[in-house]
């Protein structure tokens, strides 16, 4: 059978191959096996291949030092964005959403063409495998002023 096999100046080893899942599903194994024997498989149903392989691209731009740097427009701060260097959304001091500990916006009046570009951009995400959902994108939207109405309270 086909597989890829990483070797570590250890001898520890990655072995990545195609495998059958437990109900019988097509997925993908992905196997430590140390040098001192033994090893631990992890089984990725190939629907979610792609964000796994996404993650490790990001986990390799971390690992470099790689971010976007960015510095907060705010005075008196000194942190720079941590996001990655193609991040298409707002300026964060850390990687995860909802983890920041400064609100980098700038206040303003939001605009049709801003709400217009975070669709763009949540789509773009989207389509790259960011692991983005509806949530994020209306959490985006109300961020900027562009609350979503609310099914229950509208009136018919």
């Amino acid at each position: 059978m086909n597989h890829f096999e990483y070797t570590d100046p250890t001898g520890d080893r990655l072995v990545i191959a195609p495998d059958h899942g437990p109900n019988g599903q097509p997925v993908v194994a992905f196997t430590t096996i140390p040098h001192t024997g033994g090893g631990t498989s992890v089984l990725v149903p190939l629907e979610h291949l792609e964000e796994v392989i996404a993650g490790e691209r990001d986990m390799a731009r971390q690992a470099g030092g790689a971010t976007c740097g960015h510095t907060c427009p705010k005075p008196s701060h000194t942190h720079t964005c941590q996001r990655s260097p193609q991040h298409l959304d707002i300026h964060r001091d850390v990687k995860q959403k909802g983890n920041e500990t400064c609100n980098w916006e700038q206040p303003h009046e939001p605009t049709v063409t801003e709400a217009l570009d975070i669709i763009r951009r949540w789509y773009i995400d989207v389509n790259d495998g960011a692991g983005w959902d509806a949530s994020d994108l209306i959490h985006d939207l109300e961020k900027s002023g562009y609350p979503l109405p609310d099914d229950e309270n509208d009136e018919e």
